[in-house]
């Protein structure tokens, strides 16, 4: 049963028809193939929780890049019939309210967090119904503000790492480049880095972002408006190499630098990021990744809030908008120049949110 009666309706931002502006594009580069007018913040009917489901009272999320460059536009491009208006919002953290039949894990009253992945959206709003699947426990010794910007990040991150450091994520003896080490992946993805045992982690950025790169665990580095790191680093001198930027012809840039058994890992999805056939064939002693966020698995979750619980892992937040502003947040966000996370919070409830300790 409900923790208490719950309303009938509920304030969400929203989608409110299908954007076929971005729907013709494979990935969006552009706020031109984003029909701003059609995000509104609206009155909407709370969602029911189904067989499987939790409904969490929401306290606090975020915005990603994903969620506008996705094929389709703002829609999910596995959430093949979405249906209108469509609640915006992959990352939140809030508290159970209800619980669906078949869920044991879970019970009325948990703070949790989450992340939707590619098939759904609906953190936007003050109810949002979830998979227990995709639901862990969030961290205790975080503000929910912090906490709820790192469930897409933070298992990104943790997917690249472990695919270079094994099930245990050992990255001991290892020199790593992070291509944008400044943004959301990036910044979460350097202190992972240490924490599992990287000994010198390099990376790029902004000539502005240059502190907060060596404030969150940076060793090295490396202004990309005055120096190229193609040119900077010495062939085969690093174990891997993590693009977070996207830039064509990457791959092969990387190949150049990576050591004997080395890996890449890129999570961006244009053509040209990947190595080529030939970069491939010459050193096929490399690892390629084209990275694919597992965000099914509660128990990474859980090795996040760990983390973050041991002071090992904070967040960055740049920016805090609510609900009613999710247009300037995307476009905030589309700028690209974000330091760390943007943070979205429900109206009237930044300071609250902010201040609550979970």
């Amino acid at each position: 049963n409900p923790l208490h009666p719950l309303p009938k309706t509920m304030m969400a931002g929203a989608l409110t028809k299908r954007n076929f502006a971005g729907a013709s594009h494979v990935f969006n580069r552009s706020q031109n193939f984003v029909n701003f007018e059609d995000m509104k913040y609206i009155e909407m009917d709370v969602p029911s929780v189904k067989t499987g489901q939790v409904l969490i009272k929401v306290i606090a999320g975020a915005v990603n890049p994903c969620e506008w460059k996705f094929p389709m536009g703002m829609e999910s491009p596995l959430d093949w019939i979405p249906s209108y208006p469509l609640v915006l919002g992959r990352d939140c953290l809030g508290t159970v309210v209800d619980v669906g039949s078949g869920v044991e894990r879970l019970k009325v009253g948990d703070v949790v967090w989450a992340n939707q992945g590619p098939f759904k959206q609906g953190c936007f709003s003050e109810y949002a119904a979830l998979n227990a699947e995709i639901v862990a426990h969030a961290p205790s010794k975080l503000p929910a503000v912090e906490a709820a910007v790192l469930p897409l990040v933070s298992l990104t991150a943790l997917d690249a790492l472990r695919f270079i450091g094994g099930s245990t994520i050992n990255l001991r003896n290892k020199t790593m480049l992070i291509l944008g080490g400044s943004g959301g992946v990036g910044h979460v993805m350097i202190q992972m880095a240490k924490v599992w045992g990287a000994t010198e982690i390099i990376t790029t950025c902004g000539t502005s972002h240059i502190d907060f790169c060596s404030s969150v665990g940076a060793d090295k580095v490396i202004d990309y408006h005055k120096q190229d790191w193609h040119s900077v680093l010495t062939e085969r001198s690093v174990d891997a190499v993590l693009d977070l930027v996207g830039m064509k012809g990457t791959g092969d840039k990387a190949y150049d630098v990576i050591r004997e058994n080395g890996h890449f890992v890129t999570l961006i999805g244009p053509p040209g990021i990947m190595p080529s056939w030939s970069a491939e064939w010459k050193r096929r002693d490399i690892k390629p990744l084209f990275s694919n966020t597992q965000y099914w698995h509660p128990e990474d979750l859980d090795i996040i809030r760990d983390l973050a619980d041991a002071g090992k892992l904070k967040p960055h937040i740049d920016k805090t908008f609510t609900w009613e502003e999710v247009v300037p947040a995307f476009k905030y966000l589309m700028e690209g120049h974000a330091t760390g996370k943007i943070s979205v919070v429900p109206p009237k409830a930044n300071v609250d949110a902010i201040n609550f300790m979970i």
